[in-house]
C-alpha cells in the first residue's frame, strides 16, 4: 500500500518535471520564431482591462483604509479634548450635568460613525478586491494550457509530416491534442465570460461605497452639529453667570533689537547721491585751493622791482603767438575716478615766464615788503643821473 503511494507520488512529481520541461522548451522555440503561439485579442483585452482594475481597485482600497485610521485618530483625539472639557469644568458651574451628557453623546457617535463606516465601506472594498487573487490564477493557468496546447499542436504537426509514418505516435499525438485543447478552450470561454462581468463590476462598487460614506457623513455631521450647538449654549450660560471675569487678550511688545535693526538697514539703504555730492564738494575745494596759490605765485612776481640797467636795453621780443589747442571734452565724474582721482586745472603761466613743472610749481614764493609811496618819491628824486637817459632810451627803441 505504501509502495503503490510513493510510487503514484514519483510519478506524478515526474509528469510535473516532463510538463515544465515541455513548456520551457515550446517558449523557447517561440521567442526564436520556429513555431507560432496562438493568439486571442478578445481575450488580451479583456486581461488587460482585468490588471487595470485590479490596480484601481488595490489602491481604493488602501485609501479607504487610511481614511478609517485617521478617523480612528480624530476620534481619540476628540475624546481626550472633551474629557479635559469635563474635568477642568467646575462642578458650581452652570451646566455641569449638560456638559458631561455632551461629552458622552460625543463619544458614542464617533464610536458609531467609526463602526459603520469601517462595516459598509471598508469591508466592501475587502470583498471586492478578494475576488482578484482567483481570477489572477486564472488566468495565469490559462496561460500555461495555452503553451501545453501549442506544444501538443506543433508535436501532432511534427509527427505528421514525418518521412516515415507511425500510426501510434500519431494517434496518441492526436489524442494528447485533444486533451489540451479542450482544457484550453473550456478555461479560455469561462475567463472570456467572467472577465468582462467583473470589470462592469466596478461601478457597482463604487458607486455602493461612496454612498455609504457619504450617507454616513451626513448622519455624523448633522448629529455632531447638534452637539456643538449644545455645547455652544453651555458655555453662554457660563459666561452671563461670571459676566465680571472678562479674559483680555495682551499685545506683545516688540523687543528692542527690531527698532534697532530697521534704523541699521535705514542708514546701509541711504542714497548714493549722498556719497556723490561729497566727491564733488572735495572736487571744488581742492580746485579753489590751487586757484589761490596760483594767484599769490602770480602777485609775489609783479610786485618785482625791475633791476637797473646801465647802458640801452633792448626791448624784450614780442611773444610767440601760440596756435589754439582743441578743446577736450569735460571729463565726466565716473571717468575722472577710474583716472585715479581728482581733476585739478593746470595753473596759467605768465607770458615770457619759464613754465615751472612739478609740485613746486604750487609753492607760494617769499612776498617782499611792499614800498610806501614816499619811498618811491625819495628813489625817484635820489636816483643818479644814468637811470633817466637809460629810461628814455629804452623808450625811444621801443618807438623805433
Amino acid at each position: 500500500m505504501a509502495e503503490g503511494k510513493a510510487g503514484g507520488a514519483a510519478g506524478l512529481f515526474a509528469k510535473q518535471v516532463q510538463k515544465k520541461f515541455s513548456r520551457a522548451q515550446e517558449k523557447v522555440l517561440q521567442k526564436l520564431g520556429k513555431t507560432v503561439e496562438t493568439k486571442d485579442e478578445r481575450f488580451e483585452q479583456s486581461a488587460s482591462n482585468f490588471y487595470q482594475q485590479q490596480a484601481e481597485g488595490y489602491k481604493l482600497y488602501k485609501d479607504l483604509k487610511n481614511f478609517l485610521s485617521a478617523v480612528k485618530v480624530m476620534h481619540e483625539s476628540s475624546k481626550r479634548v472633551s474629557e479635559t472639557l469635563q474635568e477642568v469644568y467646575s462642578s458650581d458651574w452652570d451646566g455641569h450635568e449638560e456638559l458631561k451628557d455632551i461629552v458622552g453623546n460625543n463619544d458614542l457617535l464617533w464610536e458609531d460613525y467609526e463602526e459603520k463606516l469601517a462595516d459598509q465601506a471598508l469591508r466592501t472594498m475587502e470583498n471586492y478586491v478578494a475576488q482578484f487573487s482567483d481570477v489572477k490564477e486564472r488566468i495565469a493557468k490559462r496561460g500555461r494550457k495555452l503553451v501545453d496546447y501549442d506544444s501538443a499542436r506543433h508535436h501532432l504537426e511534427a509527427v505528421q509530416n514525418a518521412k516515415k509514418k507511425d500510426e501510434a505516435k500519431t494517434s496518441k499525438a492526436e489524442e494528447e491534442f485533444g486533451k489540451a485543447q479542450a482544457v484550453f478552450e473550456d478555461l479560455n470561454q469561462e475567463l472570456l465570460e467572467e472577465l468582462p462581468v467583473l470589470y462592469n463590476s466596478r461601478i457597482s462598487c463604487y458607486v455602493t461605497v461612496f454612498q455609504n460614506i457619504s450617507n454616513l457623513r451626513d448622519v455624523f455631521y448633522r448629529e455632531m452639529s447638534k452637539l456643538n450647538h449644545n455645547l455652544y449654549d453651555v458655555m453662554g450660560k457660563l459666561e452671563k453667570q461670571h459676566s465680571n471675569k472678562v479674559f483680555v487678550f495682551e499685545p506683545l511688545q516688540p523687543p528692542a533689537l527690531e527698532s534697532e535693526a530697521v534704523s541699521a538697514a535705514e542708514v546701509l539703504t541711504s542714497d548714493p547721491a549722498d556719497g556723490e555730492n561729497s566727491c564733488e564738494s572735495k572736487e571744488s575745494l581742492n580746485t579753489e585751493e590751487v586757484e589761490e596759490s596760483q594767484s599769490e605765485t602770480s602777485s609775489s612776481e609783479e610786485e618785482e622791482p625791475l633791476p637797473a640797467c646801465n647802458g640801452p636795453t633792448q626791448a624784450p621780443p614780442p611773444p610767440a603767438v601760440k596756435e589754439p589747442r582743441p578743446e577736450k571734452e569735460p571729463l565726466s565724474r565716473g571717468r575722472r575716478h577710474r583716472l585715479g582721482g581728482l581733476h585739478h586745472p593746470r595753473p596759467l603761466q605768465a607770458p615770457g615766464l619759464p613754465q615751472a613743472v612739478g609740485p613746486a610749481a604750487l609753492q607760494p614764493r617769499e612776498r617782499k615788503p611792499l614800498k610806501t609811496p614816499e619811498a618811491l618819491e625819495k628813489e625817484s628824486t635820489g636816483s643818479p643821473g644814468p637811470e633817466e637817459p637809460c629810461a628814455s632810451s629804452t623808450v625811444s627803441i621801443v618807438q623805433a
